[in-house]
């Protein structure tokens, strides 16, 4: 028989696969290794829909270790041979036996990266995770990714086992950043793991993240006020302005200061345009003609004559004589 030793059934584009085999026989119930009567060759072929078509036929190069061979083939980088179906074939003569046997491997797209950043909402019924995957390769590819809510590590998303479950898919450019968030329903309070997986082809990466999955807080309501002395009537609690209300009248007093606005700029126009229209009459009216300015007398007063000065008569002096 031929054996396959330690080689991959997938390869990524731009790959080299090595193909390793060694020839064994079975006697007395156990296989052991046995030598080859002639070197082994492979015969690399791939089905385009309607026939096999030859990529490479080569002999096989012998190894250090007994009876053991390999032979290589470099996988295009094209992404068109993402999906191909290829079949290699392996044939040799052992002790005058013709044994042939053949292997089917796959070219895949290009390895993801996937990483669970934050879990963004943790109150249930509605568990949001932030989540970014990038394609690592050198060809687009579209990618199969699942996602899911489990409580123990070792649970894997699918299998109808999860808390809760999701999948979708992505064409992602070579290099490309892929965020998006993802959100699941869980219906109770606890400990629980969010993980998310990225395929192509079998091969995946994988990411996970614990949370504790909360009840949203339900705000405290103000409390009504009671009446103080006695003999009064019930208070009426003052209602408080919700978010709407208080838009609503600012809105309102918005509307009625543009309102003003305009209506001012309306009298302005409205002023303008009357200067405007005196203006133009007073330009088209002539100027009027000159007066002459009529002679007037000016009246002066005579200055009053003087009345003439009067003397005095002197005064008669007395003397008196004492005895």
């Amino acid at each position: 028989m031929i054996e396959a030793v330690g080689w991959n059934q997938t390869y990524s584009l731009g790959d080299t696969a090595r193909f390793t085999i060694r020839t064994m026989q079975k006697s007395g119930g156990v296989l052991t290794t046995v030598a080859a009567s002639s070197t082994p060759t492979s015969d690399i072929r791939y089905w385009d829909g309607a026939t096999w078509q030859v990529l490479a036929t080569s002999t096989m190069s012998a190894l250090s270790a007994a009876n053991t061979h390999e032979s290589t083939y470099a996988i295009p980088s094209d992404s068109s041979w993402i999906g191909r179906k290829i079949v290699v074939t392996f044939s040799t003569d052992i002790a005058g036996t013709d044994i042939t046997s053949s292997r089917e491997i796959e070219i895949v797209g290009s390895p993801a990266q996937v990483v669970v950043n934050s879990i963004t909402d943790t109150t249930i019924p509605t568990i949001s995770a932030s989540v970014r995957i990038t394609n690592e390769g050198t060809a687009a590819f579209e990618y199969t990714y699942e996602w899911c809510v489990v409580t123990v590590d070792t649970n894997q998303c699918g299998g109808g086992d999860d808390v809760a479950y999701g999948s979708a898919a992505k064409f992602i450019q070579a290099g490309v950043n892929f965020d998006t968030t993802l959100t699941l329903n869980v219906t109770g309070t606890g400990n629980y793991i969010f993980k998310v997986a990225v395929w192509w082809s079998n091969q995946s990466s994988k990411a996970s993240k614990t949370f504790t999955a909360t009840v949203e807080s339900t705000p405290t309501p103000t409390p009504t006020p009671t009446p103080s002395g006695g003999g009064g009537g019930a208070i009426t609690p003052t209602p408080q302005p919700t978010e709407q209300n208080t838009f609503a009248a600012v809105w309102q007093k918005i509307v009625e200061i543009l309102s003003r606005i305009l209506g001012i700029e309306n009298r302005v126009n409205n002023l303008e345009s009357r200067v405007a229209t005196i203006e133009q009459q007073l330009r088209a009216r002539p100027a009027p003609a000159p007066q002459p300015t009529p002679h007037r007398e000016i009246y002066v007063p005579r200055p009053k004559p003087s009345a003439p000065k009067v003397e005095a008569p002197p005064k008669e002096r007395f003397r008196i004589r004492l005895q």
